[in-house]
């Protein structure tokens, strides 16, 4: 499930990397300028892809994946310290958060669960940019990313006898050391009434903290002698009979086994160093309104990936996320 997201993210920055190459070369001979400092306060919408795959009592593999809109808020800001040398501060966060249905899938049993999602996600960077050419620059510094999901109106499915869960929580917090490559037209021409920029980026962890509230799982059920109880299919209709008597409306079930719900305890854990990787692109256009404002558009691709973390008993899934942004807002330069 984690390689087309990422195949699709690593062909985003090979084409912005290609882009930025055709475009600087045409704008090489362009009149230099310094620019100095700027803000940018934008608001636009995300699409979230979240996926996790994971191992259940069984031995036996699940993956859950699930794709919801959020609306987002994003400010960041330029500061020019020489014609060489500035750095970005950004932040961004849920305004609001939308929700989808998630499917539990077992390599077995097909579809066991199904649950109502929530995701939200934050950021803040701190990155310095080393200008080594006028436009292209080099950025590298911390990211600190956030991501909370709830999951409510779980509920078991399929094979498994219908009952409603509670609701699980998870907050996830990480620093992130991250690398980068950029080109802002805007620092070649400070006065071109229609800009452009391109970049991409890739980063790792260096410290995770992730607390979640516990989690219901599934379990087969077994006998006193320790075999695991295996249940003959039988008619599930509601009771409704046709004219000749027999039942309608009904489902069959096949043979089965049976399971149970096992509820775990929350866990807190932390973890320094490795365990996964993100990647990103990003690019968009500035419409110039005055010496002081203009407007500006951007699209923007992440990619991250976390291994499973694992402290004495406790072990948190392999989680993916894929998000995709469109922002709108206004530039002030100052």
């Amino acid at each position: 499930m984690r390689a087309q997201p990422l195949r699709c993210v690593v062909g985003l920055v090979a084409c912005s990397f290609l882009v930025l190459c055709c475009f600087s070369s045409a704008l090489a001979s362009e009149e230099k300028g310094y620019r100095g400092s700027f803000t940018t306060l934008g608001v636009g919408v995300e699409t979230v892809t979240y996926q996790e795959k994971t191992r259940l009592r069984d031995g036996n593999p699940v993956e859950t994946d699930t794709t919801l809109v959020n609306v987002v808020q994003r400010s960041a800001g330029y500061t020019g310290v020489s014609e060489r040398f500035g750095f970005y501060l950004e932040t961004l966060s849920s305004l609001s958060t939308g929700t989808d249905q998630e499917e539990w899938d077992h390599s077995v049993a097909g579809i066991i669960q199904t649950n109502e999602m929530k995701v939200q996600t934050s950021e803040f960077n701190l990155l310095g940019a080393y200008h080594v050419r006028p436009g292209h620059m080099v950025t590298a510094g911390l990211d600190v990313f956030s991501l909370n999901f709830t999951r409510s109106d779980v509920r078991t499915s399929n094979q498994v006898q219908n009952a409603a869960l509670g609701a699980v929580s998870e907050d996830s917090f990480s620093f992130v050391a991250e690398l980068g490559y950029r080109y802002d037209s805007s620092f070649v021409r400070p006065k071109q009434s229609l800009g452009y920029h391109l970049g991409a980026k890739a980063s790792f962890p260096i410290f995770y903290k992730v607390y979640n509230s516990g989690s219901a799982e599934l379990q087969r059920q077994v006998d006193a002698s320790g075999n695991y109880i295996y249940q003959t299919g039988h008619n599930a209709a509601d009771g409704h009979v046709d004219a000749d008597g027999y039942l309608t409306d009904g489902v069959y079930e096949e043979d089965h086994y049976v399971t149970e719900i096992v509820h775990s305890d929350p866990v807190d854990l932390e973890k320094f160093g490795g365990g996964g990787y993100g990647l990103g692109a990003d690019a968009g256009v500035t419409w110039r309104l005055n010496d002081k404002f203009s407007l500006h558009a951007s699209v923007e691709f992440v990619h991250k990936w976390r291994d499973e973390l694992k402290e004495n008993n406790y072990t948190l899934p392999e989680v993916t996320v894929t998000i995709v942004r469109g922002l709108g807002g206004l530039v002030w330069n100052f």
